[in-house]
């Protein structure tokens, strides 16, 4: 095997293992695939398909992270604030966000609910997270 195939195996391998973990299958086309009703996590600017179903959902963006970081004393335990972007096969696509301990935590929409169940990493005191390293906790169950 040639080295470039080497490490195409090698970038495949990660992927699925990876892909395992976070409770996930990898489509043919390489796309991430979930199942209803089971939690999985999701990178900031990657997508998942609902295996079945025809949505798709895309982690957007953190809007907001006042979450008391570790290390800090607070008064109150503070929020995150994630936007999703779901799209049916065929139809607009519908943006909605959720936190982490205010109100929706959860939203319906195209026949699902969608639920923010964590946000990782947890703020840290003085070290300030990279937004690109955000990763969410869904789980999406029918309405």
């Amino acid at each position: 095997m040639t080295r470039v195939g080497l490490v195409a195996a090698g970038v495949l391998c990660s992927s699925l293992v990876l892909a395992s973990i976070f409770g996930m299958s990898l489509r043919p086309d390489g796309r991430a695939e979930v199942k209803v009703g089971e939690e999985f996590k999701l990178g900031v600017g990657k997508s998942a398909a609902l295996k079945g179903e025809g949505l798709e959902i895309e982690f957007v963006s953190v809007e907001e992270d006042s979450r008391c970081p570790q290390g800090v004393d607070c008064i109150w335990e503070g929020n995150a604030k994630v936007r999703l972007r779901l799209k049916r096969a065929r139809g607009a696509a519908v943006e909605i966000e959720l936190n982490t301990n205010l109100e929706p935590r959860g939203s319906a929409t195209h026949g699902y609910e969608v639920r923010l169940t964590n946000l990782s990493p947890y703020p840290k005191a003085n070290e300030p997270v990279d937004k690109k390293s955000y990763v969410a906790s869904l789980e999406v169950r029918k309405a």
